[in-house]
C-alpha cells in the first residue's frame, strides 16, 4: 500500500524530538512494506528530500525560504504563534504552501495520514475524486480550548472537508 503521512512537526536530525512518533510510525510502516511518503515543512536548513529507513521525506518551503524561520519547530507551532509576531506574519504563506504541497504528496497514493488537524488542511478541503482517503489524528489543542476558538473553529472547519 502507498501510504502518505502529512505532519507539521518531523525529526530535522537523528535524535531530534520534533514529532519523533510520525517517523517511528513511518519506520515501522516501511518495515511492514508499505511504501511511505512523509510530508512536513522545512526548517530552511534541511535537504529538501531524502529517504532513510524505506521512509521517503519531502520537506517543503514555505515564505520567507531559506533559513530563519519563526513558525514552525522550536515550540511549536501554536506557542510559537503566540509568542512571535514574525510567526503569524509566516502563517499565511504557511498555509498555501501546505495545501499546494499536500495535494502534490498524496496524488497517486492509496491512503493519507495526516497528524494534527492543520496537516490535513490540503487533503480534507480537497473536492477531487482522485483525493486518496483520508485519516487524522487529532492531539488535544486541535479540538479544546488550549489552543484557543480560532484554532478549534479552523479545525471543525477542515476535519469536516
Amino acid at each position: 500500500m502507498k501510504l502518505c503521512l502529512l505532519t507539521t512537526s518531523y525529526p530535522l536530525y537523528e535524535g531530534h524530538l520534533a514529532g519523533h512518533f510520525v517517523k517511528a510510525l513511518a519506520v515501522r510502516l516501511a518495515a511492514r512494506g508499505h511504501a511511505v511518503r512523509v510530508l512536513a515543512p522545512n526548517d530552511g536548513r534541511s535537504p529538501g528530500s531524502d529517504e532513510e529507513q524505506g521512509v521517503e521525506t519531502v520537506r517543503f518551503d514555505y515564505p520567507p525560504c531559506g533559513a530563519g524561520k519563526f513558525l514552525v519547530y522550536g515550540d511549536g507551532i501554536l506557542p510559537n504563534l503566540r509568542k512571535s509576531w514574525r510567526a503569524r506574519l509566516e502563517m499565511p504563506g504557511f498555509l498555501a504552501a501546505l495545501v499546494r504541497a499536500s495535494r502534490a504528496a498524496a496524488t497517486g497514493m492509496d491512503l493519507c495520514h495526516a497528524h494534527w488537524s492543520l496537516s490535513a488542511l490540503g487533503v480534507a478541503r480537497w473536492k477531487s475524486a482522485s483525493r486518496p482517503p483520508l485519516v487524522v489524528s487529532v492531539r488535544g489543542s486541535d479540538l479544546s480550548d488550549a489552543g484557543g476558538r480560532w484554532v478549534a473553529g479552523l479545525s471543525r472547519w477542515i476535519l469536516k472537508g
